[in-house]
């Protein structure tokens, strides 16, 4: 609960009278849980209690996940047998969440989704210049991977990032970036937002740039019809027809849609749907108000995020359901 530069007082004296093994144990009650943890090393502590991810009563512990990697990359301690051993970091900081049953904390340092996400243009073209401008150490060194965010304050740098690393053969100066920018801002200002679902930006750019990605799926038709507790969708897929009864109308319409993909193209299979989540972007007006739907995608191997804005829940559900089987195909079928 003391402030750092008290806990280096402290167990530095401590640590000189009595000539033993002294071990720390910090609450976050006042957010300095790992300050205080490494301080209490730098003063001569030599055994350090936490947990993983900080989980504890209160506000918590000091998160060991935090604590292991500044010890061993800004601080030289020797506190691994393997340093190879820190490159499952993010592994068992996402296996500690989900055995808790609670969602990863995107923003956790070292191991968050958004450690080590880059968004504003000018910054991400200088990461692919400088990366160590950037970045303090290299994500690969706990785990995790670097991103570039695709949203209203992105450049023609963030989609193109994710164009190369696709295999797509783009030049920085190609004026069909810009136009695919302006695109993805226009939908934003209508309610999407890219930052969580980066797949539905990039089919975006690659449609609004012509010739690189044609729609592998399309919805010609789609109808749902609920009673009670009876929901049956039926849907036009590239011209073959899909009927099918959910526990839902999204349901059924989810269930609809695959039963026609997934004849069409037996690998979406494999793909399933691991999130679903239902968003009110800005204020609520009136029941006429816009829905986001953001759904996460997983064939075992990668993981994809995709979104839908319409005023109907189902309609959004279907465009980012879409995107999503979308994605998969293109990484598939134009990737080489």
């Amino acid at each position: 609960m003391m402030p750092p530069h008290e806990i280096y007082e402290i167990t530095g004296k401590v640590v000189k009278d009595l000539r033993v093994t002294v071990g720390v144990h910090m609450h976050n009650d006042s957010g300095c849980a790992v300050a205080n943890t490494i301080m209490g090393v730098l003063a001569g502590v030599r055994h350090v209690q936490g947990t993983i991810n900080g989980l504890g009563e209160r506000t918590g512990n000091a998160d060991l996940v935090q604590v292991i990697p500044n010890l061993v990359l800004k601080l030289g301690f020797k506190v691994l047998r393997d340093l190879n051993d820190l490159r499952k970091l993010k592994a068992i900081s996402r296996f500690v969440y989900e055995a808790a049953g609670l969602n990863p904390n995107p923003y956790q340092p070292y191991v968050g989704d958004y450690a080590f996400s880059h968004k504003a243009g000018l910054h991400v073209d200088g990461v692919s210049k400088v990366t160590k401008a950037y970045e303090h150490v290299d994500p690969e060194l706990v785990g995790n991977t670097r991103r570039f965010v695709v949203s209203e304050l992105a450049g023609s740098s963030n989609i193109l990032m994710y164009l190369r690393e696709l295999g797509f053969d783009v030049g920085k100066d190609d004026p069909r970036l810009r136009q695919a920018l302006e695109k993805i801002k226009e939908l934003e200002n209508r309610g999407y937002s890219f930052d969580l679902a980066p797949a539905s930006a990039i089919l975006i750019a690659l449609r609004e740039m012509g010739g690189l990605f044609r729609d592998v799926l399309r919805v010609d038709y789609w109808k749902v019809i609920s009673d009670d507790d009876m929901h049956v969708a039926m849907v036009k897929v590239n011209g073959e027809l899909g009927v099918a009864e959910g526990v839902g109308p999204v349901h059924a319409i989810d269930k609809a849609l695959r039963s026609v993909a997934s004849r069409l193209f037996p690998e979406l299979n494999n793909v399933v749907l691991t999130d679903y989540r239902v968003i009110l972007p800005g204020e609520v007006k009136n029941t006429e108000s816009v829905v986001r739907v953001l759904m996460e995608f997983s064939d075992g191997k990668v993981k994809w995020r995709t979104v839908g804005v319409s005023t109907s829940i189902i309609t959004a559900s279907i465009e980012a359901l879409v995107d999503g089987l979308n994605y998969i195909l293109m990484i598939k079928h134009y990737v080489r």
